[in-house]
């Protein structure tokens, strides 16, 4: 039956192509008859030509079936769609690679398509700036869905030019991919000279598509003040389209910065719009600027269709101290407009006070630390009281979307925990792992959600004695959100178990820590980031090291929530050139695109997961009696004042009442439990308290 389908689709190939002219314009590249019968193939089995292969339909033929490479899993459905000939094309971690597009394309045709951009790997060529697309029709899911690839959409401006960089995405009713074309220019000796570009499809998705506009400068008429020539190097791009069918862009780039140079100089907030996107854009050629005491390293940007944005960095306003622990310095900033970019509020920071988050431990904490760090055999702890290490950590990443309602939403992950020395912290699951600080009202104010501690604080875990205590995952958190206004989060962490290290290192940092092999997790909030989903793995490949990872600002609601996302791999069968460091960004890296689907309940609970190591923040006791019938007391004491939620549920994880939920004071606590409407059974009840969370079973026998 295999045999007969591949069959099948050679005819319609040779047919569909078998009355055009010798050669056919597809995607700015020349095919043969040959070439493009085999990528019709492509396209119709879902999946794209390797690009290891020769382009010679034999091999073609031949090895259709045998490339196609996918996972499945209960929550999560995986493809590899190409190949990058090395891993630095995804290594802004704020510039969103993969976006979604649901309503009527450019044709007034109801579509579903991701679109996603990266650089290529191709075989006859040998350059590393080749910028490539996936579109995939996913109106029926991603399994079922049907793959576009689209190749070399740079090649109008490659000649004699170094390549193309830092890809980014946005999906409206036609895609648009952003980049920078890297002209000139050592990193050590000179400026790059380098500039943004932006392309778009003339005739929209699917087999409408393919036909790419040229490379668009999308910084024509301006020049960087003290510059013969920009060097704006990378940059998060959002392209929205208004009520009256304008469509606005604005991008964040970055100046290039040569050894010698202690600082870049200005960050660019480009901004432009267009009635037709085809044709031309108007640049605004006297753009905003932002301090790099502001924001330090790569800001991020999202707008809604009405004009409101937010632009989000890691920075500080005024110098920092210079020692080397400044990172504890640094603090979430944040600039808005109301214009579509034209003009942006002077950039303010929210402070860990304004989140909630805690920026000293008192004795009364009761969090634990040894008493002589330097003596590995010493096992005795003290209560530490003083300054708690709070950073944003590895690469400083963050991500933002703003809903239509002007809320606010910025991804970060958190490292928190009492001071061991000038330069040196340990990590306490209080306030660890992923969050949110979230602004409903454009920006003015901001709180926090907690949206997961990472897994390593977990009762249950196991570590790798080579890597130890190592929570580094060099990747951010990516937010999206649901026609209805859920949110979702998407990021790296660690398995519980059977962790593996991973083999080379990600990125070129000789100084750089091992590395523990991560998988890719997502969890939902359905009110507004109060509460949050027990999270998902969506990947669950403990030998495969997932990084570089991009989700969909869009996610689906129906069902039960499903979000897209895609990441890199490394192909461990490649060398590296001599001299260059043995990292995943020197190997081929395969590109891949997910769908991660069925999220359980924003109120239920996952009872089998291991839960958080508690210290001694709080303890919650047996309930008693138990077995009881039909009423039962539950006590619990808090060491300090702490936000409490006491819920009980069922079996199946499904929350049976809410016991306590409110602000209280340390002390001791006992709460009454009647179980006279239930059925006999076993329960469980949950003390959630600061970030910390225990778990106890109760039996009710009528």
């Amino acid at each position: 039956m295999r045999l007969f389908t591949v069959l099948l689709l050679l005819v319609f190939a040779f047919n569909a192509f078998a009355g055009n002219k010798k050669t056919l314009k597809v995607n700015k590249v020349s095919l043969s008859k040959k070439e493009i019968k085999g990528y019709s193939i492509a396209k119709y089995l879902h999946e794209p030509v390797d690009h290891q292969l020769n382009n010679e339909d034999q091999k073609l033929f031949k090895n259709t079936q045998t490339q196609i490479e996918s996972r499945n899993g209960e929550h999560f459905y995986t493809a590899k769609i190409d190949s990058s000939r090395n891993g630095f094309g995804w290594l802004n971690a704020g510039i969103r690679s993969l976006d979604r597009y649901k309503g009527t394309d450019a044709s007034f045709v109801d579509v579903d398509f991701l679109a996603l951009g990266y650089r290529q790997f191709i075989v006859s060529n040998p350059a590393t700036g080749i910028i490539g697309a996936t579109t995939i029709n996913v109106a029926d899911g991603l399994q079922a869905g049907t793959y576009y690839r689209h190749v070399e959409l740079n090649q109008d401006i490659a000649a004699g030019t170094v390549g193309g960089r830092y890809p980014g995405v946005v999906a409206l009713d036609r895609p648009f991919i952003a980049f920078n074309q890297y002209i000139s220019g050592n990193a050590d000796t000179s400026p790059a000279i380098s500039s943004p570009y932006l392309i778009t499809d003339f005739l929209s998705y699917g087999d409408n598509g393919g036909l790419w506009t040229s490379s668009m400068k999308m910084d024509e008429g301006y020049q960087h003040d003290g510059f013969d020539q920009n060097r704006l190097w990378n940059g998060s791009v959002s392209i929205v389209k208004s009520s009256d069918e304008t469509y606005h862009y604005a991008g964040v780039y970055r100046n290039w910065t040569i050894s010698g140079e202690s600082q870049p100089h200005e960050y660019v907030i480009l901004n432009a719009e267009s009635a037709d996107p085809t044709s031309g854009w108007t640049i605004d050629t006297t753009p905003a600027l932002v301090d790099t005491m502001d924001f330090m390293l790569y800001p991020v940007l999202s707008m809604n269709k009405n004009g409101f944005g937010a632009c989000v960095g890691i920075g500080h306003q005024g110098p920092h101290a210079g020692d080397t622990f400044y990172m504890s310095e640094l603090r979430i900033m944040v600039k808005a407009t109301q214009d579509y970019g034209k003009t942006w509020t002077a950039t303010r920071e929210v402070s860990w006070a304004e989140l909630g988050i805690p920026e000293n431990i008192e004795e009364a904490d009761s969090i634990l630390v040894p008493a002589n760090p330097d003596d590995p055999n010493d096992t005795t702890y003290v209560v530490y009281s003083g300054p708690a290490y709070l950073a944003i950590p590895n690469n400083h990443a963050l991500d933002v979307v703003v809903s239509e309602d002007d809320d606010i939403y910025v991804g970060f992950d958190l490292t928190w925990g009492p001071q061991a020395g000038e330069s040196s912290y340990y990590r306490n699951a209080a306030w660890c792992g992923v969050h949110a600080a979230i602004s409903n009202d454009g920006g003015e104010n901001f709180h926090d959600s907690h949206i997961a501690i990472n897994n390593g604080f977990f009762v249950g875990d196991s570590s790798s004695a080579d890597a130890g205590d190592n929570f580094v995952f060099d990747s951010e958190v990516d937010l999206s959100l649901d026609e209805a206004g859920n949110i979702y989060a998407t990021w790296l962490d660690r398995p519980n178990t059977d962790i593996e290290v991973a083999e080379h290192l990600r990125y070129d940092r000789p100084n750089q820590e091992i590395l523990l092999k991560t998988d890719v997790y997502t969890a939902r909030s359905l009110d507004g980031g109060e509460n949050w989903s027990w999270k998902m793995n969506v990947t669950n490949t403990k030998s495969v090291d997932e990084y570089e990872l991009k989700a969909a600002r869009l996610a689906d609601r129906s069902g039960n929530g499903k979000i897209y996302f895609a990441y890199c791999t490394i192909d461990p069968n490649t060398s590296v050139e001599q001299g260059l460091a043995d990292s995943y960004t020197y190997r081929t890296n395969r590109i891949w695109v997910g769908e991660g689907f069925n999220y359980p309940d924003s109120d239920l609970v996952s009872i089998d997961d291991g839960q958080p190591v508690v210290s001694r923040d709080f303890t919650l006791d047996q309930n008693y009696p138990n077995p009881f019938n039909p009423a039962t007391s539950i006590r619990y004491h808090l060491a300090a004042a702490a936000r409490v939620q006491l819920t009980v549920y069922n079996m199946l994880g499904q929350k049976i009442r809410t016991l306590v939920n409110e602000k209280q004071n340390a002390g001791a606590y006992k709460v009454q439990f009647d179980g006279t409407d239930l059925a006999s059974g076993i329960y469980f009840y949950r003390l959630y308290a600061n970030g910390k969370t225990q778990i106890r079973k109760m039996i009710l026998m009528k």
